[in-house]
């Protein structure tokens, strides 16, 4: 992989790997190595669909990660479950400010996921609300009218991820 980044010219700064939380999970000890390795070479890691496994809140800090993604399931709470969901997520998204991480939550689908989430200081949002799957071309297209805004980047399942603030 760095022989290919390096080819390229690619600031390894500038790409983040995401590792899901149950392939995280199955072998801590070798992940936490691979991702010292990775952040060794300046590239960021991110865990992915975070809460939805059986990961122990002591490796978040062991993982040094620079992000968490939240699970659908969380994000559509509010709406569906109340308040005990919007606790939820709450101290979600407060443990990864504490931990100095960001929060990414997937899967934001009404205006009411999204105000709510917003008021609750998450750092990135994603789905279809904020932005369709596009062909490459409209993508560059999009890229060269969106410079200097919100826009982050597009996720490998062509889902849109905005900073809301």
């Amino acid at each position: 992989m760095l022989d290919v980044v390096r080819s390229e010219h690619l600031p390894c700064e500038q790409i983040m790997f995401e590792i899901t939380e149950t392939v995280a999970m199955k072998d801590a000890p070798k992940t936490i190595k691979m991702i010292r390795e990775f952040q060794e070479n300046n590239f960021e890691i991110s865990i992915d669909d975070f809460g939805t496994g059986y990961s122990s809140l002591a490796y978040l800090r062991r993982f040094w990660d620079k992000q968490l993604n939240t699970d659908h399931f969380f994000t559509n709470g509010p709406d569906e479950y109340g308040h005990e969901s919007t606790a939820i997520v709450s101290a979600i998204i407060k443990l990864a400010h504490s931990l100095e991480m960001d929060i990414v939550a997937e899967g934001v689908g009404t205006a009411s996921q999204f105000e709510q989430l917003k008021g609750m200081m998450c750092d990135q949002m994603q789905e279809f609300l904020l932005g369709k799957p596009m062909a490459a071309e409209e993508f560059s297209a999009l890229l060269h009218e969106q410079t200097g805004r919100n826009l982050i980047l597009l996720r490998r399942r062509g889902i849109c991820v905005v900073n809301p603030f």
